[in-house]
């Protein structure tokens, strides 16, 4: 059985699993506690099943330390002060990796080209978490606040036991054996999962504090956020205070095999997650068991794309294959060796550009040595913006980044190598816009060829998307005032 099928059957074995043994009816210290673990002991058991690596996105963690987040947090009591906010109509929680635009400016490429269109209707806050230890300035949306402080805060009321959680001598069973089912029914060891739960149960209790204070301090009309499974208990605090919640689509993997976005519709009810969905296209309307109706996902488009797109659809191609790295290490690790032998081949035609994910820039020359001197060009910085090299290639090869989606936008021939996660392109393959590939010599044979069936480009990315993201505010304020 190999890594792929491994992680399809693993993660619907998972799901049986949970369905079996009830988890989402388990509660610890009164509170349902399989949402909060779920998606981080699903990632243990396919990395400890050797499914996956780790993500590359840790490399440079180390920039950040205690010493350094006590320092922001102090800054941040007198520097763009989330707690020093001023009430919103819309209040965002974006992404902390930004991207360098051409105008000099750091951009939020998910919460800042729809801000930028609704601010003239709506008043519009962003709140941002630090990435890897830093705020990149200066950023797009000026009407901007930090988050340091109230993670510090929290941190502080969890540490100095401010907080206090008790776990019962019956629930500690109970939590045991549902890890010593886990480890029997996979064959993998994972961690004490009284702990995960505990300390899961300690940020929750510690962060809803001063969740609720902020939004009590903003009384926004709607709260937008992007990655719902990373936010559950800013989603609880807006349920508790009946704010609306609108998560906008940052990727392509919320499908059926990712638990963040897929659970047993008999569950609904318990569980924490947007109001509403806010996606790229059609196709993903009905990729996995969202726990809310199809009338509550709407296709939008991503207008960041759209914007940036417009600007290389004519740009000159050039003789060159691009390689989009994933930013999982095994993953990684595969997908560089193979560029090289692909470099390597007798006559080929194409120069290889291999373009690492922002999480592997800091140290992919440690992580994958091999490319250096290797004669693949490495892209390990955004100053050559990504559209650009979409544009300027003939054919693009990744495994299933939201990038893949982006390329055929360009026309792009796609080609999946078969890895962990190709599954999440399940649908992709099956309409025969890409074709997966497991060797080198595969992808010679196919690169020049032009049998892929093509998709319209409205499936994946909905044109007039900042229109589109207009009408669906209008609708949502106007239903919860």
């Amino acid at each position: 059985m190999d890594r792929n099928t491994n992680f399809k059957i693993l993660t619907n074995e998972f799901y049986c699993f949970e369905k079996e043994f009830n988890l989402f009816e388990k509660k610890v210290a009164d509170i349902y506690i399989w949402e909060l673990v779920r998606w981080g002991i699903h990632r243990q058991i396919l990395q400890r099943a050797g499914v996956y690596g780790q993500t590359n996105t840790t490399l440079g963690s180390s920039l950040d330390n205690p010493r350094r987040r006590i320092l922001r947090g102090i800054k941040n009591l007198f520097v763009k002060n989330a707690f020093l906010s001023k009430q919103c109509d819309i209040l965002f929680f974006g992404v902390s990796r930004r991207k360098k635009m051409e105008d000099g400016l750091w951009w939020d490429i998910y919460c800042d080209p729809v801000i930028d269109h609704l601010k003239h209707d709506y008043s519009c806050l962003l709140l941002e978490r630090p990435y890897q230890g830093v705020h990149l300035v200066p950023s797009k949306t000026s009407n901007i606040r930090y988050f340091d402080l109230v993670e510090i805060l929290a941190s502080v009321v969890r540490k100095t036991k401010n907080v206090r959680i008790s776990i019962s001598k019956k629930e500690q069973r109970m939590l045991l054996e549902i890890q010593q089912q886990i480890e029997e029914r996979f064959d993998v060891s994972i961690d004490d999962l009284s702990i995960i739960a505990l300390n899961k149960l300690l940020v929750r209790k510690s962060e809803l504090i001063f969740y609720s204070r902020l939004l009590k301090k903003c009384l926004p009309r709607v709260v937008v956020l992007i990655c719902s499974y990373g936010e559950k208990v800013l989603i609880e605090a807006c349920k508790n205070l009946g704010i609306p919640v609108v998560e906008l689509q940052h990727g392509t993997s919320m499908g059926r095999y990712h638990p963040g976005y897929s659970f047993p519709k008999e569950y609904k009810a318990k569980l924490t997650f947007p109001d509403y969905l806010m996606t790229f296209g059609d196709f993903w309307t009905n990729r996995a068991e969202y726990p809310i109706g199809v009338d509550k996902i709407f296709s939008v488009g991503f207008p960041y794309f759209e914007k940036e797109a417009k600007k290389y659809h004519h740009i000159e191609k050039k003789e060159q294959i691009v390689f989009i790295s994933q930013g999982i290490i095994g993953n990684g690790k595969k997908m560089s060796q193979f560029a090289i032998d692909l470099h390597g081949k007798k006559n080929f035609p194409y120069d290889v550009i291999y373009k690492l994910h922002p999480g592997e820039y800091a140290g992919w020359a440690d992580e994958y040595p091999w490319l250096i001197g290797s004669g693949v060009k490495v892209v390990d910085s955004d100053a050559v913006p990504l559209y650009r090299i979409l544009a300027e290639s003939k054919a693009q090869v990744g495994v299933y980044s939201t990038v893949i989606y982006e390329g055929l936008g360009f026309g792009l021939p796609t080609f999946l190598l078969n890895l962990p996660g190709v599954e999440y392109m399940e649908e992709l393959v099956e309409s025969k816009a890409v074709t997966v590939i497991s060797k080198v010599d595969e992808l010679v044979e196919m690169i020049c060829q032009d049998a892929q069936h093509k998709i319209s480009d409205e499936f994946f990315f909905r044109s007039n998307a900042l229109e589109n993201v207009s009408i669906m505010f209008d609708a949502i304020i106007r239903k919860s005032d």
